[in-house]
């Protein structure tokens, strides 16, 4: 691994109805070279949001994406998801020392 200081890890944590919509989404542009995708589960958050079930069992399924970009790229591309999926998910950005 080679250390690049303007590398970053974009973080997208979204409804299980968007993966689909998501991943086209990030396949389409020429920015993003490759991304990971996973189930995760939400915890917290205001219980109105959730349903009957998701209150019982304490969580919330996701499907989290994960991207390694330049830094300028990773905002550049979270600004744009949020004007396309709105700000209904949960984001990070966060540097990375390795890549």
């Amino acid at each position: 691994m080679t250390t690049q200081s303007t590398q970053s890890l974009l973080i997208l944590t979204v409804d299980p109805k968007l993966e689909d919509e998501v991943i086209d989404w990030l396949l389409e542009s020429p920015d993003r070279t490759g991304f990971t995708s996973l189930p995760a589960f939400g915890h917290g958050g205001p219980h109105h949001a959730l349903s009957t079930a998701e209150q019982v069992a304490g969580k919330q399924p996701r499907i989290q994406f994960q991207i390694a970009l330049p830094g300028v790229v990773a905002a550049a591309t979270l600004k744009a998801f949020k004007d396309r999926f709105g700000s209904s998910s949960h984001s990070w950005i966060i540097p990375l020392s390795e890549y």
